[in-house]
């Protein structure tokens, strides 16, 4: 998955970009939900619970 497959960027306090991009979601059907899918299976693959909390128990071993 590439960069930019699950997500939209956009500049700080670029309202123009931030416009955009939300009218080319709103228009372009097919890549709001490729985008929706692809960040589900992200977030599903990186930010599962089991883990994360493996991650900060090896934190917490090193305190």
């Amino acid at each position: 998955m590439g960069k930019n497959d699950n997500s939209v960027i956009i500049e700080k306090d670029n309202q123009k970009q931030l416009t955009d991009a939300i009218f080319d979601l709103y228009q372009n059907k097919e890549k709001r939900e490729r985008l929706g899918r692809n960040a589900r299976k992200f977030c599903e693959e990186n930010f599962d619970i089991q883990k994360i909390s493996g991650i900060y128990e090896e934190i917490y071993k090193t305190l």
